[in-house]
């Protein structure tokens, strides 16, 4: 190449990880097409006759126009990178293109050269010869990539899925133990009525075998022998309750994993990144929440945190951000509804049963597409709940328009004019990180 035989007339990025460098001179034009980042790992680069068009420009490819359009190419080399030597004005610079970096442009001293072999003659030829195919191959590796990247999401999501299903199980098995205790228990009611505290143990007789059999129950000295009957027969019927939904979610999560066994199959036959994420959205929405990329996490709100929160009144923060307002007690819940909360809030309640009220400001005036904050405020209302330590807790939610407070009753006594019920299955992990 002269000092003066090419200027880059134009840069684009045709497709991720392809960048375009279109030259000119009196005697015609062609296209450098450059590998430029994943899926390439190696170099990779043709030339073409036309300039293929593709994805618009996105803020640094404006920025690697600037500094580019309109230098004269003084010379290229080819090493582990491609580097166009450019002269502008009185600078000199090195347009490096990279897989592993992408495109770098540095200033050099005139006179410098960057190292490698320089391309010419029979390099432009080879270059030349390559051109052809050069975008169908870069769009089938973008395909595969696109193709690895989404088998390991649907993965991960089954394996996701397919944990839940087993704990669903345990929780089962755990509402048939309950339902054991509570009818041992029965055989011990009458015993119980004539217990007196501090006795460590009732005795009874059970006939279910068809022969009188003695039986004991071991008792805690400190609290009533018929308290303690009255709570294993209030935890197998709070249980039982929540297994119906547990055999919904689990019923669901079957589901979820033959669509994503479905989804796996398809991506097999899938060559091009629009394929792919034909066969994604086609399944996203029966994956685990947080299973595909792209949320943006909300960072601030709409209406500003109160600098001051009425007594006993905590915050919190949501995975994405958000504020989350819980009460402790009868005055500071009747506080957080009716003097902090306002309309297009998400207010939170563990339904039918004693706790705080737990509200996420703005959730519905954002569109209440933040389901890790509704996640989230649900954890912590069926934590805040007489429900503490249960695995499935049915919270009610709503926005905070229609939460009335019931005149003539105690503070924090409200009323919902409508309301939606999430048969929360409490993770851990999630309640840790809250409480942290």
């Amino acid at each position: 190449m002269s000092r003066a035989a090419w200027r880059i007339e134009r840069v684009d990025r045709p497709l991720p990880g392809l960048l375009a460098v279109s030259l000119s001179r009196p005697g015609g034009r062609e296209v450098w097409l450059m590998a430029a980042g994943p899926p390439r790992a190696k170099l990779a680069w043709a030339i073409v006759a036309e300039r293929p068009r593709g994805d618009p420009a996105d803020e640094a490819l404006r920025a690697l126009r600037v500094e580019v359009e309109g230098a004269v190419v003084v010379a290229a080399r080819e090493g582990r990178a491609l580097v166009l030597e450019l002269s502008r004005g009185d600078d000199a610079l090195w347009l490096t293109v990279d897989p592993r970096r992408g495109p770098v442009v540095e200033s050099a001293t005139p006179g410098e050269h960057p190292g490698g072999l320089l391309v010419e003659g029979a390099a432009l030829d080879r270059a030349r010869a390559r051109g052809p195919g050069f975008v169908d191959a870069h769009e089938r590796a973008l395909g595969d990539e696109a193709r690895r990247a989404a088998r390991s999401l649907l993965d991960k999501a089954r394996a996701r899925l397919t944990r839940r299903v087993a704990a669903i199980d345990a929780d089962r098995e755990a509402v048939r133990e309950a339902e054991r205790q509570a009818a041992r228990a029965r055989l011990f009611v009458s015993a119980a009525a004539t217990a007196r505290r501090g006795q460590r143990e009732l005795e009874a007789v059970d006939y279910s075998s068809g022969a009188p059999v003695r039986v004991t129950l071991s008792l805690v000295p400190e609290r009533g022998a018929r308290e303690q009957l009255e709570a294993l027969f209030a935890r197998a019927k709070r249980l039982r309750a929540g297994e119906r939904v547990a055999v919904a979610r689990q019923l669901e999560a079957s589901r979820a994993i033959e669509a994503i066994d479905a989804a796996r199959e398809e991506l097999a036959h899938a060559r091009t990144r629009a394929e792919v994420d034909g066969v994604l959205s086609a399944v996203e929405p029966q994956l685990p929440r947080g299973s595909t990329p792209g949320v943006a996490p909300a960072t601030t709100a709409s209406r500003a945190v109160p600098s001051k929160l009425p007594r006993g009144v905590r915050a919190f923060t949501s995975a994405t951000g958000q504020t989350i307002f819980v009460g402790k007690d009868a005055p500071s819940n009747d506080a957080l509804t009716t003097r902090v909360a306002r309309p297009g809030d998400l207010w939170l309640h563990a339904r039918g049963l004693p706790g705080a009220h737990v509200v996420a400001p703005r959730w519905y005036a954002r569109g209440g597409g933040d389901g890790e904050t509704l996640l989230d405020a649900a954890t912590l209302a069926a934590h805040f709940s007489g429900a503490r330590g249960d695995a499935i807790v049915d919270v009610a939610y709503t926005d905070r328009r229609y939460v009335r407070r019931v005149r003539g009753a105690a503070a924090g006594v409200v009323a919902l004019q409508e309301e939606r019920v999430i048969p929360l299955r409490v993770e851990p992990a999630r309640l840790a990180r809250l409480l942290s």
